[in-house]
């Protein structure tokens, strides 16, 4: 399934992969409405029982006296949360300006492993698109695509042929058409099990350098999202879990892998501390943990400690402790609730232990994902 989200084009919707089906998601430009709206498609993609991609032509408005996608704000929060089903593909913006301004981002630079792209847009010659006019009945005539650090892949985007509401086709140029073509390339990786920052990684890893850089202060490379065969790549992917243990509470913790983020039916540790073990069932080698928070607070300080091993010492049913061996450590003071949280790690393990410390709520988690290879 690919989901589009579009103010326009309520007519003669085409996706870009041959017999792939394309859902198409209208909404109004107000924040209520787009947050409920990319609340709304991520549930129903868990509805579905879907991992998929969402096209998301959508930011702020140049001038805009706070950037509400960004990754602390209310629409930057809901686009976290989606991404716990949907890798986001969201246009720069056209207004010849930093996209961290307008686009979601980390202040000032893109993040990783987070199932969120920002697409810049390219002319057929793989350089920024220059201003060019639009027909002004349909779209307005647009600067030059955005640029700068929170940019993480380049499609094109210019003189893009394309229907309108009255069926009517023109030529329109934006960003806008550059982030669906992410999404389409990203739909084409994997199934209806791939998780958003497995295909994050495959676009990431699949584009190329243009030799050209995107002409801004920052002079940025360009790199050009391309399809290219996913066994040529090693991508991460999410490992089976065999099972799950812990030694603060041992109610629901078969929910922690159920693919079920936003059901409302969590594993809680029953206070700010506590302590899961997962058994990938042989050892592998690991390259992160991938965690959806259920919290009360808004922001406010959590820390994680991951520890590996291949020895466990089961003490009940679901009861478990692997000996202490920390791999890594991470700590955030944006917490929110159901936002994900990505914490690299590596090593060659069996168990992977995640323990937590939460000042500000409950600790709680809806689901765990573990990578590697």
């Amino acid at each position: 399934m690919s989901i589009a989200a579009a103010q326009r084009n309520w007519s003669k919707i085409r996706g870009l992969n041959p017999g792939q089906p394309v859902v198409h998601y209208g909404i109004v430009l107000s924040q209520p409405q787009i947050h409920d709206s990319l609340a709304t498609i991520s549930s129903m993609a868990e509805w579905a029982n879907q991992f998929s991609t969402l096209n998301f032509s959508i930011n702020e408005p140049d001038g805009a006296p706070t950037n509400r996608f960004r990754h602390v704000q209310d629409l930057g929060r809901v686009m976290r949360r989606a991404s716990g089903r949907l890798m986001i593909a969201q246009s720069a913006g056209n207004f010849n300006m930093n996209a961290c301004n307008v686009a979601f981002g980390y202040d000032t630079s893109a993040g990783t492993n987070d199932g969120i792209l920002v697409v810049g847009c390219t002319d057929k010659y793989d350089y920024r698109y220059p201003v060019t006019a639009n027909p002004e009945s349909y779209y307005f005539t647009e600067k030059q695509s955005n640029y700068g650090p929170c940019i993480e892949v380049w499609a094109p985007g210019q003189s893009m042929t394309t229907t309108v509401g009255n069926g009517s086709v023109v030529t329109a140029t934006g960003t806008s058409f550059a982030a669906p073509v992410v999404a389409a390339l990203a739909g084409r990786y994997g199934d209806a099990t791939t998780r958003p920052i497995e295909r994050e990684a495959y676009i990431k890893e699949a584009a190329d350098w243009t030799g050209h850089y995107d002409g801004s202060s920052f002079n940025l490379p360009i790199y050009r999202a391309k399809y290219s065969p996913p066994y040529w790549h090693n991508i991460p992917k999410r490992l089976p879990v065999t099972g799950v243990y812990s030694i603060s509470s041992t109610t629901n913790l078969n929910k922690l892998v159920d693919e079920k983020f936003y059901d409302g039916i969590d594993w809680n540790a029953g206070g700010g501390w506590g302590s899961i073990v997962i058994d990938l069932g042989s050892a592998k080698n690991l390259t992160g943990v991938r965690v959806m928070i259920r919290s009360s607070a808004n922001g406010g300080t959590l820390n994680f400690a991951v520890h590996g091993g291949n020895t466990i010492n089961v003490t009940a049913p679901g009861v478990a402790t692997i000996p202490n061996n920390p791999i890594a450590y991470q700590g955030s003071n944006d917490q929110f609730d159901l936002v994900p949280y990505y914490i690299p790690i590596s090593g060659n393990y069996r168990y992977v232990m995640l323990e937590a410390s939460n000042a500000a709520s409950w600790l709680s988690y809806s689901e765990v994902e573990v990578y590697g290879r």
